[in-house]
């Protein structure tokens, strides 16, 4: 489904069953977005969509800035803006009903063993892991009370 995500009209096209509740997933999305901007949408989808949760990647202020670079080095022009420096706090701090939020390191907390890691991976994790440059985000929408 193609919609703007400042524009939350598109919620009233989600079949959406507070008993089966709903996962939605938005990896790479964000980072195309003011902090602001994810912030009510987060917030709004917690509200519209109780029991249900999302997961997503985001970065540091850091890792942005290395993002940036790499698709600059790539010939885009395209530019990120999404940051958090402490995604539970933050998150939770957004609404009350944003919630269990947890993070995950983004190269070493999803990766199944059975693979080799070349030294550049093994680097690379390092300095994502150390600085905590990149992460995944997981959080709840806090189920109504009845």
């Amino acid at each position: 489904m193609v919609c703007d995500l400042n524009d939350f009209s598109w919620f009233d096209r989600i079949d959406f069953r507070p008993d089966d509740g709903i996962v939605f997933t938005a990896g790479g999305l964000f980072y195309y977005f003011e902090k602001e901007q994810v912030s009510r949408l987060l917030c709004a989808m917690a509200e519209r969509f109780p029991g249900s949760m999302v997961t997503f990647d985001a970065v540091n202020t850091a890792g942005l800035k290395g993002v940036n670079a790499e698709v600059k080095m790539a010939g885009n022009k395209t530019k990120s803006f999404f940051s958090l420096e402490k995604p539970k706090e933050e998150l939770e701090d957004w609404s009350d009903r944003i919630v269990n939020v947890a993070e995950r390191d983004y190269i070493d907390g999803y990766l199944k063993g059975g693979w080799r890691k070349s030294i550049v991976t093994r680097i690379f994790a390092w300095v994502m892991r150390t600085f905590h440059m990149g992460f995944m985000i997981h959080a709840e929408f806090r189920e109504r009370q009845q």
